[in-house]
């Protein structure tokens, strides 16, 4: 399979990007991806997954922005795809000369928190925690290494 990351530029992938969201959060509050920078990946000319950067929720100290949800539909899981998405939030926020990145996954999402780990991430408690109970907050300075595997 053909896999590729490119950025969201249009309406037609923001709506895309929605679709996938919904695929794999049926439950959750619907993102608004034309609210931050987003990417979607391609699987043989198909999305198949999408994740985000946008500002930070609450005046974190260091926060500059915040990773959104990121997805990739079932059938493409398993192959380190996850790990390509939360890399190019990381390239981006450096190149846009950022300092920090927050994320959230929930304690019970052993994958993500695995990905967390192998990218260099931290855990980190906010000063102002504004997702449930259960949420574990991450936090990744631009200043960290990306850690290849």
């Amino acid at each position: 399979m053909n896999y590729s990351l490119r950025p969201a530029t249009t309406a037609l992938h923001f709506s895309d990007i929605i679709i996938l969201d919904r695929a794999c959060f049926p439950e959750d509050e619907v993102i608004q991806p034309e609210k931050g920078v987003y990417w979607l990946l391609w699987a043989d000319g198909k999305p198949i997954g999408y994740t985000g950067v946008r500002d930070a929720p609450y005046d974190e100290p260091g926060a500059v922005a915040i990773r959104t949800r990121s997805c990739v539909l079932r059938g493409h899981r398993g192959k380190g795809l996850q790990r390509r998405l939360i890399r190019v939030s990381q390239r981006w926020a450096r190149s846009a000369g950022l300092k920090t990145l927050l994320a959230t996954t929930a304690c019970w999402n052993s994958p993500s928190i695995n990905n967390f780990i192998r990218t260099g991430w931290r855990v980190y408690q906010p000063a102002h925690p504004w997702m449930e109970k259960g949420t574990i907050y991450w936090r990744w300075a631009t200043t960290w290494p990306m850690r290849a595997w």
